[in-house]
Formats: structure tokens, sequence, C-alpha cells
């Protein structure tokens, strides 16, 4: 576990191990049909689109992975995405939860594994809620004004402690 402020940046745990191999097959499968266009027969166009949107694909996904997660001292949680900034959202509340992603629920939008679990879900239990998460073993469920949203802080407890959780 690693140190952190109170009120301050709490980085997202490392890629569980489903998700790494979630990863990793989508990487090898869109390398492999990258491969399997001909560019030198299609010209430029094949090219760009054989391997530009492929790659662009899977630097989305990467951009916009959480890479940490941050309590304000005015109780705004802002979660830290790689590449593409940060989305800021009102928390009030924060408690362990053992399950809310994987079967029994439906991805909305988002990433269903690809560098985690973000975006839009839903489950008949909770309705629709947001999840910015890199580890299923380590969720966090936070309530406030802005629903419900779940993360996978590398130190649960001192990310709940930083919500302020009575």
């Amino acid at each position: 576990m690693t140190a952190t402020t109170v009120h301050g940046e709490h980085p997202a745990a490392p890629l569980d191990k489903p998700t790494r191999l979630v990863t990793a097959a989508l990487v090898v499968a869109v390398f492999g049909l990258a491969a399997s266009i001909p560019a030198a027969e299609g010209g430029p166009v094949a090219m760009l689109f054989g391997w530009g949107v492929p790659l662009g694909a899977i630097a989305l996904g990467y951009g916009m992975s959480p890479r940490g997660y941050r309590i304000e001292p005015s109780g705004q949680l802002r979660v830290l995405r790689r590449v593409f900034g940060s989305k800021q959202l009102r928390v009030e509340s924060a408690q362990r939860t053992a399950t809310l992603l994987g079967a029994g629920g439906l991805r909305l939008a988002g990433s269903g594994g690809v560098f985690g679990w973000y975006g839009w879900f839903w489950r008949r239990e909770t309705g629709r809620y947001r999840a910015y998460v890199t580890d299923r073993s380590r969720l966090v469920a936070c309530h406030g004004p802005d629903g419900l949203i779940i993360v996978s802080p590398e130190d649960p407890e001192a990310f709940i402690a930083a919500v302020g959780t009575p």
C-alpha cells in the first residue's frame, strides 16, 4: 500500500488479472486484424483504416482509463484519467462494496475490461451508475448528488477516510 494524504491524490489500484487478460486479448486481436489487411493492395486509405482505427481504439481506451482519484477539500471527487483530463463528481459518502461489476449487470457505455471498467453501467439492484475501476477486488461505492460512483483506489480505507464517511 502506498501512503496517501487525507485530502489529496489516491492512486488507482493496479489492473487485476482478469482485466490484464482482457486488455492483452484485445491488443493481440487488434494487431492480428490490422496485420491481416493487405495494405499494399489497398493503398494508403486501407493502411490508415487498417492500422489507424484499431490503434486509435486502443489509445482511446488507455487514455480514458483511471490512473487515480483526488478528493478535494470541498468534498469533490476528481477521477484522474491517463490522458483525457479528469472528471469531477460530487460525493458525500463512501464504503467498501463486494461486487457491482460483471455478471448480472449491463455496460451502457464505456469499457468492459479493457484498461479497466469505466463508463456507465446498470444493475437491477442499483439502477444506472458510473464506474472508474481497475481492480474489482478493491471496490468502493461512493454516493452523492451525482449518483452512485464505483472506484477502486489502491488503498480503499485511506480513500474512504478522505471522503469522510461517518
